[in-house]
């Protein structure tokens, strides 16, 4: 390790002499890639020079670097005003206070909606005279299909927020964090949940003990597929625990924070939510419209690798193409037109979700650099590249690069997609040298096994050299 961290640091600081090229072709010699595969492809934009390449027609897979793809597609196909809209619609009447009829929230898949935003739809049934509600409380899915995880998605990464179940009504990116604290001189910790809900219960039968026992572990029950937190085994004395989880029925909890919210806010009676995929709206009232810009949402998907608001996105593309129910495969079909539109074969590659979670996804180095290329090309017709550079995570500045390269010649210049998954780690982006050219690359490793800390300085080291 310590000689491989020499041999990465005199190649920052080689003579001035060697070009990047050189010198990126000296550091991929490293024995580490015996093992390991790398594809690269990189140029000078500015130039249209062709700086170093090698695999760059292999197809390995993208992870993350698979939502340059997805987000790339939606500012060609959907645009960057494109709205998602959350509606809460009524179908009855008022007398004296009480809603006859059904309250109605149709979703329409966007994936940054908060509860917060929960208490805009409250407030406007409040101003509307309502005080209680006798009738339905319904939620209507039906813009999606579902099919609530990506093709290939691992059953083994059910309950982690970063395998967000997929739903047209979507809250809290489908999440809930949970907290254990076991106080001194208490028996069991206490647990607590957000947002504040009894949606979720809490089995917990946790101990506070200073004795080495049953490891203590925060859990949904995914085996029986249940929103249901099991807390159990031993927690020390003044220690706290929090994890984040994913919640397996997204609608249902939706509408649930709703429920409780009216509650809170005074509505009572409210009925259980309902949910439906086919409702006749005919006479029906639109109160509230809350609405998303895509280029308001791109920025967070991209920036923090948002697995959920890439699935979203494919299926905005499904939608508007297409009609409902979206599905990922509609999605797809659009993801290919672009690939076709950049002049490939879109049948060379494999793509399966929006978002990279999923192995079965096969693309190229040279895919991903021509998806770059052709927005850094046409910036000046469409104004889109500016877009997508800026929602990409910067050297040491922010996103998923907030911790990388905060030193040196990428700091701050750097501008890229990261991607990792089991053994895959890409950067794909763009950067600028000292003479203030545009650089664009695309960086592909797989097949590394507990050697992450190896990959990223690969790939920090190449970007350095391109940005001096």
């Amino acid at each position: 390790m310590k000689k491989l961290l020499y041999i990465l640091f005199a190649l920052t600081f080689t003579s001035a002499s060697q070009t990047a090229s050189q010198r990126i072709e000296e550091m991929l010699s490293s024995s580490f890639f015996d093992t390991t595969l790398i594809a690269v492809h990189i140029t000078n934009a500015s130039t249209g020079e062709t700086l170093f390449s090698r695999n760059s027609k292999m197809l390995l897979h993208p992870a993350s670097n698979m939502k340059i793809l997805t987000s790339s597609a939606g500012l060609l196909f959907l645009g960057p005003e494109y709205e998602f809209h959350t509606t809460l619609m009524a179908l009855g009447n008022i007398a004296k206070g009480t809603f006859n009829g059904d309250i109605i929230i149709k979703g329409g898949a966007d994936p940054d909606f908060t509860d917060s935003l929960l208490n805009e739809m409250v407030y406007a049934l409040i101003e509307k005279g309502v005080r209680r509600i006798r009738g339905q409380l319904i939620g209507d899915v039906s813009m999606l299909d579902s099919i609530y995880w990506g093709n290939g998605w691992m059953w083994d990464d059910d309950p982690s927020f970063d395998a967000p179940y997929i739903s047209a009504l979507t809250i809290n990116d489908n999440v809930v964090t949970v907290t254990a604290k076991a106080e001194p001189g208490d028996s069991v910790p206490a647990v607590s949940i957000i947002p504040d809900t009894r949606y979720l219960p809490v089995v917990n039968s946790a101990r506070v003990s200073s004795a080495s026992g049953k490891p203590f572990s925060i859990n949904r029950n995914y085996f029986e597929h249940k929103d249901e937190i099991i807390i159990e085994g031993d927690i020390k004395p003044g220690s706290e625990r929090v994890e984040v989880l994913n919640v397996s029925n997204p609608a249902s909890y939706f509408m649930t924070l709703f429920r409780e919210k009216l509650i809170s806010a005074g509505i009572e009676p409210v009925p259980q939510p309902v949910i439906t995929r086919s409702y006749d709206y005919q006479n029906a009232d639109t109160l509230l419209m809350l609405s998303k810009r895509y280029d308001s949402i791109i920025v967070n998907l991209n920036k923090s690798s948002d697995n959920l608001s890439t699935e979203m996105i494919l299926r905005a593309l499904a939608h508007k193409h297409s009609g409902s129910p979206a599905s990922a495969k509609n999605g797809v079909k659009m993801v290919d037109s672009m690939i076709a539109m950049l002049g490939l074969n879109p049948s060379v590659y494999r793509i399966v979700d929006g978002s990279g979670v999923s192995h079965y996804n096969l693309v190229t180095a040279e895919l991903l650099h021509k998806i770059l290329t052709h927005f850094y090309l046409n910036e000046q017709e469409s104004g889109l590249y500016s877009i997508l550079k800026n929602s990409f995570p910067v050297a040491g500045i922010d996103g998923t690069l907030e911790n990388r390269m905060k030193t040196g010649a990428a700091y701050g210049k750097v501008h890229a997609k990261t991607g990792t998954l089991s053994g895959v780690s890409c950067l794909s982006g763009y950067t600028t040298n000292s003479n203030n050219e545009t650089l664009i690359f695309s960086i592909m490793m797989q097949n590394h096994y507990r050697n992450i800390r190896r990959v990223l300085d690969f790939q920090n080291t190449i970007c350095t050299i391109l940005s001096e």
